[in-house]
């Protein structure tokens, strides 16, 4: 072989040997970046069905009478709760089962799964629910139920532990939503009407876990949705 024979099979040797390196330079950006791709595709799986669940459950809860409450905590079977609180979050969590196994509620007491390792001693999730009744004539005057509640909101995190719902309260348990705030929201000369607010506080514990996303992405990452919906039972009636 000569010289100039010898120089044409180095420089067609040498390209393959340079794509090599540079795939292995470049794989563990590309593995980072796929991760990352896939950990958020299931957090915002799990965020379109909290949402989801939250929608569905005001929307349920819409045409129930507010004002009922009883003390049946069970959610099914031959004689379910009428209580309207826990009615409205026995939907929120029906339609969180739907979802299963990407989202559950991690509640006390609630058995050990992948996305709940210890529900006792975790962060909690929980559901929020308030019904406001808006009587805009004369002036704005806003009523929040259940009153025991006050500005934090009914929680099935309180409910099913039997604790008073106006107790002291904390994070994911209390409503994102103060009374002025509602009230605010609404726009000047609509009519007297009432509104039912689920809130949702959920967790959702990382799927993949590594450590290159949780350095930069909190885990578990906390979800605080809601949806309002009009209450026909919560309107106000104008007295002369």
């Amino acid at each position: 072989m000569d010289m100039k024979e010898s120089k044409g099979f180095w420089s067609r040797k040498l390209p393959r040997g340079q794509s090599l390196v540079e795939f292995a330079l470049m794989l563990p950006i590309l593995l980072i970046l796929l991760s990352g791709l896939f950990e958020f595709g299931f957090i915002f799986s799990n965020y379109l069905g909290v949402l989801d669940a939250a929608r569905n459950a005001a929307r349920f809860s819409s045409d129930n009478q507010f004002n009922i409450r009883d003390g049946n905590p069970d959610c099914s079977g031959a004689t379910p709760t009428q209580d309207f609180y826990r009615m409205t979050a026995c939907m929120a969590l029906d339609e969180l089962s739907n979802e299963q196994p990407s989202v559950t509620l991690c509640i006390p007491g609630a058995p050990v799964t992948p996305n709940c390792p210890n529900p006792n001693t975790a962060p909690t999730d929980d559901v929020i629910i308030s019904v406001f009744s808006v009587l805009r004539r004369p002036g704005d005057a806003l009523t929040r139920f259940p009153t025991d509640a006050g500005e934090m909101g009914w929680s099935y995190d309180a409910d099913l532990l039997g604790q008073a719902q106006g107790a002291i309260r904390t994070g994911m348990h209390i409503s994102t939503f103060t009374s002025a705030k509602v009230l605010s929201m609404l726009e000047s000369g609509t009519p007297n009407t009432g509104y039912v607010l689920v809130e949702i506080g959920y967790n959702y514990h990382q799927v993949l876990g590594l450590p290159w996303f949780t350095a930069f992405v909190s885990d578990p990452v906390q979800f605080h949705l809601y949806a309002m919906w009009p209450c026909v039972s919560a309107e106000p009636t104008s007295t002369p």
